[in-house]
């Protein structure tokens, strides 16, 4: 009871700061957040590691969303106890970002996978991967819907049945993500 209330609160209050500040940080301080898995016996988290970003570095915006995506998709910092989402599907490597700022297909991201995407092992590994993604791409206004590919490929279906054959939306509130009892 005190325990389970005690993480409920200090989660809820993390979501709430991440939420408000990520984009006044990202804009002001130059750090980016990236969301990974926090792992224990019985549950997993998504829980925000701030990276440095150099502003000055990205002059187009496709740069700098490559540049989120690739730090996404690799390895957290050692220290943070946070695990890289791709890490836990054996193979799974993000190939290429593209981005679509303008035209019929404005704010789309397109992400090319490995073809590990389609032989992901259970339905927990596709929710904590799009999980992360998704809460990754909240605070970014401009970013409206993703779609995934796998090898250059788009596809139906993930194995556990989740349709991917049109675009993810993105939801810019991290309400969705994090919630017991769902």
């Amino acid at each position: 009871g005190r325990v389970r209330r005690g993480v409920l609160v200090s989660l809820s209050a993390t979501i709430g700061a991440v939420a408000f500040s990520t984009p006044i940080s990202a804009a002001h301080f130059g750090y980016v957040s990236i969301y990974g898995a926090l792992t224990n016996v019985l549950v997993m988290y998504l829980v925000p590691v701030c990276l440095p970003v150099n502003r000055a570095d990205f002059e187009q915006e496709a740069d700098f969303f490559t540049a989120l995506l690739q730090a996404w998709a690799s390895p957290p910092p050692a220290e943070s106890g946070v695990y890289s989402t791709l890490a836990t599907v054996e193979g799974l490597e993000l190939l290429s970002v593209s981005w679509q700022a303008d035209g019929q297909s404005a704010g789309l991201l397109t992400l090319d996978f490995s073809n590990a995407l389609a032989a992901i092992a259970s339905s927990a590994q596709e929710n904590l991967l799009l999980d992360s993604l998704l809460a990754t791409l909240a605070p970014y206004r401009q970013v409206q819907e993703v779609q995934l590919l796998a090898g250059g490929q788009p596809l139906d279906f993930l194995p556990s049945g989740l349709e991917i054959d049109q675009p993810l939306p993105v939801k810019h509130s991290l309400d969705a993500f994090n919630r017991v009892g769902q």
